[in-house]
Parts: structure tokens; sequence; C-alpha cells
């Protein structure tokens, strides 16, 4: 099959109207979920991002790396995920598109642009699913449920998975620190859009500048 990288325009933009739906990330604490929730997100709005589709298909996929692609590509090629990624990613001759991704313009200048259209620029600061919240605003999703962002690690464990270990010649330490930096900069600029975002990881660090609700409830 031939792929095919399209250029992202308005057609996803306010597509869920204030409608509730889910981002899933890496962190350990997704290994917790049990089978039957997942069985019942596959009903859901769901946003994933790099290799939360080994636990769920999501309706919408966001990968933000090349290493990812390169490592990745023959699994991501066969998924039926809407699928954003980087212009500057896809046309690497390593991505190997064999499907239809949706190609997103990296913000160069402003890391902290809250863009209300996927026909902008979508800034790509440090963390794919603090991407993965800006795309979730643009699409209208109200209010957000965040699953599997810990931002710390767990004895040593900072995935779900072991799959980065296994195609990375080195090891890399997440800049939680960061990480959080950034999640609170783009959740307090959902707040004066009246955007809510909660989280559902009773250990997440995020819990200090979010709501906490437990999964079954959400």
């Amino acid at each position: 099959m031939v792929g095919m990288i399209i250029q992202t325009d308005d057609r996803f933009d306010r597509f869920f109207d204030n409608k509730k739906g889910f981002i899933i990330g890496g962190g350990t604490s997704l290994s917790k979920i049990s089978q039957s929730i997942w069985d019942r997100l596959k009903n859901e709005i769901t946003i994933g991002t790099n290799a939360s589709y080994e636990l769920i298909e999501s309706n919408f996929l966001v990968i933000g790396d090349l290493f990812f692609w390169k490592a990745f590509k023959n699994e991501i090629n066969k998924l039926k995920s809407i699928v954003f990624s980087p212009y500057d990613v896809l046309i690497n001759k390593n991505c190997f598109v064999e499907k239809q991704i949706f190609a997103l313009k990296r913000e160069k200048k402003d890391y902290k642009k809250l863009s209300n259209s996927l026909a902008d620029t979508i800034s790509w600061w440090n963390n794919v699913g603090v991407t993965a919240l800006r795309i979730a605003y643009i699409l209208g999703i109200n209010p957000i449920y965040l699953l599997g962002f810990d931002l710390q690690d767990n004895h040593n464990r900072h995935n779900f998975h072991d799959k980065y270990e296994k195609k990375r010649p080195y090891k890399v330490e997440p800049p939680y620190n960061n990480f959080y930096e950034s999640f609170e900069v783009v959740i307090k600029q959902l707040e004066e859009k009246n955007v809510k975002v909660i989280s559902c990881n009773e250990y997440s660090k995020l819990n200090k500048i979010i709501e906490y609700k437990q999964l079954e409830l959400c």
C-alpha cells in the first residue's frame, strides 16, 4: 500500500464539541488498568501517544519523534488510528510511511503557543503528551481525562512497556521536571478557555494542579 502524507487543515477542528475524551500516555500506572476498563474505553473518544496502541487502538495517535518512527514503523503502519506527526519527521526517509498520516506544522518559535486550529502551527514542547493535550483542545474535547501521565519513575521504570529499552543503544532518563512545567503551562491555558483537565492516576505528579478522579467514575 502506498502511503500518503496529508497536511493538516481544519477538518478536525471542534470535531467533538464539548464531549469528554481520554488521552493515554505511557507511564507504568497503565499496567494497573483492568482489561474491562480498556474495553469500555473503546467506546469513548481516545487520543493515544506513541506506544499506547499496545493497550488500546485509539481513535487518534500522536507520534512525536523520529526515533519512534524508525523503530516501530511496521507497527504504526498497521494501525487503524488517525495518526498525527510533525511534517519534518514524516519526510525523513527512515519513516517509510505506508498509510495515511496527517502532518502537523511544527511551531518553531513560541513553544507555549496554544493553537485553535490544526491548520495552524502546533508547538511540540518536550513531551508528546503535551502536544496531545493541545490537539484534544483543538478537537473540542471537554473534559479531558489523562491516563498514564505519571511524571515520575517507578522502581527505575519509566513506561508500561520495555519497547524503548530494546531499541535504544543507550538509556534515556526522562526530564520529568521539564515535563511537569510544560503540562502546567498548557493546563493553565486550557483553564482560561474553560476546558477541564482531570487526572485518572492516583499517583500522578499532576494531581498537584488538577483534580484526580477514579477512572471507573469517569
